[in-house]
This record gives C-alpha cells, structure tokens and sequence, in this order.
C-alpha cells in the first residue's frame, strides 16, 4: 500500500475521532490482530465467532491506529500517538477506504469471476504479467467484502496492474464489489450450478456474474466465456450489460470453444502433466496443468496479457515456468501413489472437470475417487449428488468413496446406475460412504494400493485436506515397504522418501 496519512482516511470513510487525530501515517490495514503490523490501521470487524473489538488493545500496541464501530466499542481513547476512528460499519467503513484508494491506482484493474476457475485464472493472469511488469494479485481466495478491499488496499499506486478476485454466495454481491472496483478488464470465466441456493439455477448465476460488466470503466475490456448458453444469452443479447457506469461501450471479447467464440479453443491434449492447447487453429500455449478446463483459463489469461500489450511469444514463454495455486488439481506423487488433490471447493461444474481429469489420467493402477458434498445447492442437493454418484461409476473406477451428509445419496445412486447398466459384480468399483471426514480420515488409507491413482474433491465445509493429508502419510509409509499390492502397510523406521508435487495445474 502507497502510504496515506490519517487525515486523508477520515473523510474517505465518514469517520469520527476520538479525540484530536494524530498526524499518522498508515502504510497498510489489518483485520487480523495476530498479524498486525507496524503502520497498519486496524479494522475492527464482528464476525460469527469473535468480534475485532475485543482486539483492538492487542492490536493498537503494533497497529498505528484502528476503526470501530460507535455500538460497539466500550474503551476510551487510544493511547498517544495512535488513531481511534469511530464509524457506524467497520466493514462498510472498510469498502469505502478501497473505493477511494482505487481512485489513485494509475495501472489496469483486472477483476475476474465465474463459478469455476477464479483463482487459477487470476494466478495465470498474474504469473504471465508478472514477467514483464509490476503489479500485484489478491492473496488466495480473497473475493468477498473483506478479501477484495483488502486486495485493493495492498497494492501500489504505482503498479501497472492488480488482479482482483470477486465472488458471491447471494443476489448483488457482486454488483456491489463491482462499484467499488470498477475494473478497466473484467473476466468472466463462465457459469455453473453454485450458490444456487441463493441464485436459484444457472440463469439467476449468470445474472449475478455478468452484473460485474455493467461497472467497468469506459474504454475497458469484458473477457467472457460463452460456451454456457446461460452466460451467452446473458451478455449476447442484452446490449446494457456491458454498458460502462460512465457511459460509452467497453469491448467485448468472447472465448470459448463454441463456433460464436472470438478466442476459440480449436484443440487441447493432455501432454503427461502438460497441457499443450492451440487458440484459433494458430495460436499454441504449452504449461504445467490438467485438465480440459484449466485449458480454457490459459485462453482468458492470453486475452488479458494480449490486452495489456504482451506478445503471443512473451506469453506462451511466461506459460512455460506456471505455478499453480495449492488444492486445485495439485498432483503429488509419493511412492508409486498419485495424489489430485482438488479438495479447495465444489460445485457440479468443477465436479464435473475433476472427473475429466481422473477419466483421462493414464495410470497403471485403478482410478480412485474420493468426493465430498458440494455445498449450498439448496433443494436440488439430493439431485446433483445422485446425479454425481451415476457420473463416477460411468468411467472405469476401481474405488469410490463419499463423505458428508449426502455421501449415502452418492453411493445409493452409483449403485443404481451399476445395476442398470448390468456391470457384472467383478468389473464393479467398490462403493464406500462415510457420514463425517473423521471416519474417512481414518478409515480411507486402509482401502487404498501403492499404485492407485487417487483424485480428491469436495467443498470447504467438509475439510477434505486431512483426507489428503493421511492417505500422503500412508503413501509414504508404504513407499518403504516391500514392493507388491498391499493396503495399509506394517508400522516402519525407516526415513520415508520426500514428497514431490508435480506441476500440474488446478
């Protein structure tokens, strides 16, 4: 953050001191108290489980000022040298303090939704400009009215670009996180059955993303996928979506692997653990990534970099070194175990692209699954996890395993569908359904077999990193073990290998 001075924030955010404001210099924000640091003003936000309040003290030892709310603070002043600042919202006080930041960025502000492929597509974005400019992208996942002022707040005013993440759970979130963006590029990576819950179905998704568009900056650029119908009709037919807030037309610039697309995705071929795809028949990218869909974020990641003025021989170039983020189709290989761990999130349409990467993984051992719910799909829950269930025996499987509450919905279904398509009981996957992640944590590893090809997903809400985390331990202790089929293997001394994580995407 380009340093401000307190007197400059007071306005900014419909502030009151407390007391006579002290000529400080604020060179960041936290909402963190156990992280604060020196020159951070503090924003003290309540949330479900503790509220920022009862943290201000702490804080204000490192932190040079802080925010708080007039209901809720019962302390005095702040001691000397410190600001104490007294607004009705902390966490609206906090919006406003981006909003007018982002007024001072002088570089392209990138904001990048979709149900599927945000933070990937960000990270590429990112990795891609990052070799011949300066700039900056929101840390993880920081897409919601805490993440993306935050993620505005780190950057420079000097930066040539920010990466913004915005997300929603709920109708108008991201109209709102729009206004206080107002990006100059925003990407729309495409639309699924998430939140649903809130948004209804597909089309109520697609309304909610393309709200983004209407917020961009005049003379700025809209990146949207088209392949869904849903999005298509969206943005294609209704001419004020892409209206800029200020007047005049952004452009538009559609990608995709439909006929109707600008950028077409014209082939992709899973290359080991790379991705080799080419753009309108000429244009050829190669990177360390899985999968159909990660394909399709490398095409929106060129379309930004192209905007920005780098050439298709610098990028395909800064493709070659990409990292991906962590939990997202991140493989990692222990013994003769291969680990997918795409345990981050899950909606129908991730789930979906995950079991197109385990359908096309080459393996010498059985493909394995291991799926927990997806989360906030409201009354059509039983619905997309049945339909889950029938989609995973559709391919060769050897084992899979469920969890979460609906785990019984996922088995009963896979069940059904093996019976209706007569698979003997020999050819069958073996079915498994635990109610809680604790069971599948202790219980998952001994199912498994030293060369199994094992692909992990779910939503946040099921915690299925610890199922990661105990079926790599397992991996290693077998990985020192005699060769030979095995399931869980004898307790054992012996220094278990490093694990190595391979550079695919998620």
């Amino acid at each position: 953050m380009t340093p401000l001075i307190l007197d400059e924030i007071v306005p900014a955010i419909g502030a009151k001191p407390v007391g006579e404001i002290q000529p400080v210099r604020v060179t960041g924000v936290s909402t963190d108290s156990r992280t604060v640091a020196a020159g951070n003003l503090f924003f003290a936000i309540p949330g479900p489980r503790f509220d920022g309040h009862a943290f201000v003290d702490a804080a204000l030892k490192t932190a040079c000022g802080a925010v708080v709310e007039r209901t809720r603070w019962q302390g005095g002043h702040a001691p000397t040298g410190k600001g104490l600042l007294m607004v009705t919202d902390t966490v609206a006080a906090l919006g406003r303090l981006a909003q007018f930041y982002r007024q001072q960025l002088s570089g392209t502000v990138i904001a990048i939704t979709g149900s599927n492929g945000k933070t990937t597509t960000k990270s590429m974005i990112a990795h891609v400009l990052a070799g011949s400019r300066k700039g900056s992208a929101s840390r993880k996942s920081f897409n919601n009215h805490i993440g993306v002022p935050l993620t505005l707040l780190s950057a420079e005013v000097a930066d040539e670009y920010v990466v913004v993440e915005i997300g929603t759970s709920a109708p108008g979130e991201i109209d709102r996180l729009g206004a206080l963006v107002t990006p100059s590029v925003a990407v729309i990576t495409g639309v699924a059955e998430a939140h649903v819950e809130q948004l209804r179905d597909v089309h109520g998704v697609a309304i909610e993303k393309a709200s983004l568009l209407k917020h961009l900056r005049r003379g700025g650029l809209a990146v949207v996928n088209i392949d869904r119908e849903a999005l298509r009709q969206c943005v294609l037919s209704d001419e004020d979506a892409i209206d800029a807030a200020r007047g005049g037309k952004p452009s538009l610039l559609t990608y995709g692997t439909c006929e109707q697309a600008d950028l077409r995705m014209t082939s992709w071929r899973q290359d080991g653990d790379r991705l080799r795809l080419e753009i309108n028949g000429r244009i050829a990218l190669n990177l360390p990534a899985t999968g159909r869909h990660n394909a399709l974020n490398a095409v929106a990641a060129f379309a930004v970099a192209r905007r920005l003025g780098m050439t298709e021989e610098q990028i395909a170039e800064r493709f070659e070194s990409y990292t991906p983020p962590a939990m997202r189709v991140e493989r990692t290989r222990v013994g003769r175990l291969d680990i997918i761990n795409d345990a981050y999130n899950a909606n129908p349409g991730s789930m979906e692209a995950a079991l197109d990467v385990l359908r096309a993984a080459g393996s010498p051992g059985r493909r394995v699954l291991v799926v927990g719910d997806m989360a906030e799909l409201g009354d059509r829950s039983e619905y997309w996890h049945a339909w889950l269930g029938r989609q995973a025996v559709g391919m060769p499987l050897g084992l899979l395993v469920a969890i979460g509450e609906q785990a019984e919905t996922v088995v009963s279904a896979a069940r059904e569908a093996l019976r209706d398509n007569g698979r003997s009981r020999r050819g069958r996957p073996k079915l498994v359904a635990y109610a809680t992640t604790n069971e599948a944590v202790a219980e998952v590893p001994g199912l498994l077999k030293r060369d199994d090809q094992v692909l992990i997903k779910g939503s946040r809400a099921v915690a299925l990193e610890r199922v990661v985390e105990a079926v790599i331990q397992w991996a290693e202790r077998a990985a020192t073990e005699s060769p030979g089929p095995s399931t869980t293997p004898k307790p054992t001394r012996k220094r278990a290998p490093a694990r190595t994580r391979v550079k695919a995407s998620p």
